[in-house]
C-alpha cells in the first residue's frame, strides 16, 4: 500500500443475515466464507476505490470469529508499525487492537438488534 492511500472499510458480513446472499455461504467454514465475502467485495468496490486512489481493504468477519486474510495482514501490519513506534511488544498491540475491534463490533450488533425492536406504545 503506498503512502497517504486511503483504506476502503468493508462491512461485516454475516451468516444469517436477510440479504439473500447467506445460503449460497451455507455450510462452508468461516473461513472460506471469508474468503467469498472479501472477493465480492473486491469486485464491488475496487474499481470504485481505483478511481478515487484508494486501497480497498475488505475487513471482513465473520459470525463465528474468523478474520479475512486481508484483515488479518493489514491489522499485522499497523500492529507492526505501533509496536515499533512505542517500543510495545507486538503481541501486546495485537491484543488490544483484536480487543477494541470486537468491543465495537459486539456494541454494533447491539445496536442493529436494538434498532429492530419497536418502540414502546
Amino acid at each position: 500500500m503506498s503512502p497517504g492511500a486511503a483504506v476502503h472499510v468493508s462491512e461485516i458480513r454475516k451468516h444469517n443475515s436477510n440479504d439473500g446472499k447467506c445460503g449460497e455461504l451455507a455450510g462452508v467454514s468461516a473461513t472460506a466464507a471469508a474468503q467469498v465475502t472479501e472477493a465480492r467485495k473486491h469486485q464491488a468496490n475496487d474499481p470504485k476505490c481505483s478511481e478515487l486512489g484508494w486501497v480497498c481493504v475488505p475487513m471482513v468477519v465473520e459470525t463465528y470469529g474468523a478474520w479475512g486474510k486481508e484483515a488479518t495482514a493489514i491489522i499485522s501490519s499497523v500492529a507492526s508499525r505501533l509496536a515499533t513506534s512505542t517500543c510495545r511488544p507486538k503481541s501486546t498491540i495485537l491484543h488490544k487492537i483484536y480487543g477494541r475491534l470486537n468491543l465495537n463490533l459486539v456494541c454494533a450488533n447491539a445496536t442493529a438488534i436494538l434498532s429492530r425492536i419497536a418502540p414502546p406504545p
